[in-house]
């Protein structure tokens, strides 16, 4: 087969919307309406990262020809049996598809450049993203009725590479591109009104990009970590306490009216990709100007900054934390991170430092942890013992305007975390993040979770869990098998 044959009664449709958004004039914001699916879209970056790892098995799926692949890509014919590595998620870049696409929506219009003239590469920099190369990818499926998120993302996806590998060699491929390392993306759904109905759309936008200064110095895997450390003590206060030392009546002390929360805990922080953006921009600006005390002090106010991403806070707050130590005091970083942590945490219970990390008003975190050593000395002394190890953490905290309830929690084996709707029996399938960590948007419902292996072998019992409660739930899924 050419495409999916699923696809032939919405292709149509497609062609159809991507006329109409070409010819239209541009009118008033809210033309168009729309939401974005932020699991769904991390699904799909997954499933890319699949793709690019595995060109073969692509190609298999979809019916292409070997020979037919290796044409398309030219002097690249040797990803048909390399593949290329997986891209890194870029928040920056995310933000900027983001953008694209709700200005997409408003402005009733398809197209890789802007109402305004803007291209892919000045909206990728309008983020603060310094790039070498830049990419974009879009596709959007328009259909009447229903057609469920889980049935139209491989449609969506699949006709992507369909094209990437069936394509001339002159071609401008970006997911099967060795030159782009990173790329964030959206997955919005909404309708657009026409003159005889209003379809339904779904829009997916993929900013890639290749950076300037590859930032060997984010420490990105590990703030998956201390996340979830932060979650574990939010969940369990009194565990924390016994671990860094805090007595019974200190917390009680600095807690104050809130002390109900060493016997019934916090709910956990969810991860927002919005406010990682906000974080790491803040991080790196700090990172390039910490030898000048006055550039480092003045900071932009969290509220400005987390605004700029586009996420819509009822209450913000910012953590700024940096670690000096030599290098036999320090040890593994992963190690060196987890104290900074703790003492965050430690500090809070003790009533040292306002409460951030262990306030009931905050919902939603994201931490940018950086290795800066580089910002205090550089040259051939870089690595003399007698220099300083120097760890920065930037995390941004915020509530949104409108409550979101997730599903946070971790694994402790496998590559998957199957969730299954009990009313409905629909399955969802998504990967663990670093750490074994994950995360997803939990409507009101009953569900059971369950982490597999790579091959689906299950690993955990299920666990059952009920949201309606207007706050984050936390899972553990123990390894029983």
């Amino acid at each position: 087969m050419n495409k999916l044959s699923s696809a032939k009664t919405i292709l149509p449709l497609l062609l159809a919307l991507a006329a109409l958004f070409s010819t239209v004039p541009a009118v008033s914001a809210g033309a168009g309406t729309e939401i974005e699916l932020i699991e769904e879209a991390r699904q799909l970056f997954a499933r890319i990262n699949e793709a690019r790892g595995n060109p073969r098995a692509v190609m298999s799926r979809l019916g292409i020809a070997e020979s037919t692949a290796r044409a398309a890509l030219g002097e690249n014919g040797w990803i048909v049996d390399q593949g290329l590595p997986p891209l890194v998620w870029q928040d920056q870049l995310m933000i900027s598809a983001l953008r694209h696409g709700r200005d997409m929506f408003a402005n009733l219009y398809y197209s890789n450049i802007s109402k305004d003239g803007h291209t892919p590469r000045t909206r990728i920099v309008d983020t603060g993203y310094a790039p070498l190369k830049t990419g974009e990818a879009l596709t959007a499926l328009a259909f009447s009725g229903y057609l469920a998120t889980e049935d139209a993302l491989p449609i969506m996806l699949d006709n992507l590479l369909y094209d990437e590998l069936t394509a001339s060699p002159e071609a401008r491929r970006k997911i099967f591109s060795p030159v782009f390392s990173e790329a964030g993306l959206t997955l919005l759904a909404g309708s657009i009104p026409l003159f005889a109905g209003q379809p339904h759309v779904y829009m997916f936008v993929a900013d890639f990009g290749l950076p300037e200064d590859p930032n060997n110095f984010d420490l990105h895997d590990q703030a998956w970590l201390l996340w979830q450390r932060i979650n574990e003590a939010r969940g369990n206060p009194r565990a924390a306490m016994a671990r860094l030392g805090v007595s019974e009546t200190t917390a009680f002390a600095a807690l104050g009216k809130d002390a109900w929360i060493l016997d019934q805990g916090l709910s956990p922080l969810a991860w927002s990709d919005l406010l990682h953006a906000s974080s790491f921009s803040q991080a790196n600006r700090l990172r390039a100007n910490y030898a000048e005390p006055a550039e480092y002090q003045a900071a932009e106010a969290p509220e400005d900054r987390i605004d700029a991403t586009g996420y819509e806070a009822d209450l913000v707050d910012e953590i700024i934390e940096v670690k000096l130590c030599s290098h036999d005091e320090s040890g593994d970083i992963d190690s060196a991170l987890a104290d900074m942590v703790d003492i965050l945490l430690r500090d809070e219970l003790s009533g040292l430092r306002s409460r951030k990390l262990f306030s009931p008003f905050l919902t939603e975190i994201a931490i940018s942890a950086m290795e800066i050593s580089e910002a205090l000395h550089t040259g051939p002394n870089l690595f003399d013992p007698a220099w300083p190890d120097v760890y920065l953490l930037s995390m941004d905290l915020a509530s949104p305007i409108t409550p979101r309830e997730f599903v946070v929690g971790r694994a402790d084996a496998g590559d998957f975390v199957i969730l299954t709707d009990d009313e409905t029996g629909l399955r969802q399938d998504y990967a663990l993040l670093p750490g074994n960590s994950f995360q997803f948007a939990a409507p009101a419902g009953v569900y059971s979770l369950v982490s597999l292996d790579g091959k689906g072998n299950e690993l955990s019992d299920p666990v059952v869990i009920a949201t309606d409660s207007g706050r984050n739930s936390y899972v553990v899924l123990h390894k029983d098998r």
